[in-house]
This record gives structure tokens, sequence and C-alpha cells, in this order.
């Protein structure tokens, strides 16, 4: 039997630095789960050193849902194991990025991993 996702160890408050020619600054993750539908709330700098916010709320169903960031986009998550998740962002049936979400087995850090980056968070 699956876990419910809201025992999803994924659930809470989330905080890294991270720098490189992507991301700058603090990016902090809010991370709630109802029923079977991931709530994210992500605060980050951008280029010139604004805060930006972004909330989504997605299906944990590996489908496809429309997003309104871009034209034609949609974003689909899924369970990889009991502490991991996969978000794949898609436009026009093309994958443009994929990436993994891993929970450490400890509970204390969250590991997200993209072909461009990765990013370690710390439970707050």
């Amino acid at each position: 039997m699956v876990p419910r996702l809201s025992d999803h160890p994924i659930v809470g408050t989330w905080l890294s630095r991270a720098n490189g020619p992507v991301l700058h600054g603090t990016i902090a993750l809010e991370v709630e789960c109802v029923d079977d539908t991931v709530l994210l709330t992500q605060i980050a700098a951008d280029a010139a050193g604004r805060d930006v916010a972004t909330k989504l709320a997605i299906q944990v169903d590996g489908r496809k849902h429309p997003i309104p960031f871009g034209d034609r986009m949609f974003l689909s998550i899924s369970r990889r194991d009991p502490r991991g998740l996969v978000t794949r962002a898609i436009q026009d049936e093309r994958v443009l990025v994929e990436g993994a979400y891993e929970v450490s087995e400890d509970g204390g850090s969250l590991r997200i991993d993209t072909a461009r980056q990765s990013i370690v968070f710390e439970r707050v």
C-alpha cells in the first residue's frame, strides 16, 4: 500500500543558499500535501536581487497539468519512491526539464537535481 501523500517526508519548510548561473541567493520552499495534490510555494531572488514568489498546486498522478507559465506549458509530478518525487516541465510534448526531489533518510535535507543544477535544502 502506498502511504498517503500527506505523510510524505517532503512536507515542510526548506531553506537553501544557491549560487551559480541560474539561481542567486536564498531559496525558500514550503511544501504541503493535501489528498493527491502538492502545494509548492517557492521564494527566490531573481537576477536583479528582487524576491519572487511562485505558488503551484499540482496533482501527483504522473499526468500533464497545464500551468500558467509560458505558452502550452504543462507540469507532471509522480512518486519515485517513499522519499522522492519526479517533476517534468513539458511544452509541445517535449520535456524541457526533469527534476528529482529526494528527502534524506533522516528527513533533515532535501536535494533537488536537474540536468543543469543540484541544490540541497535544509529543513527549517
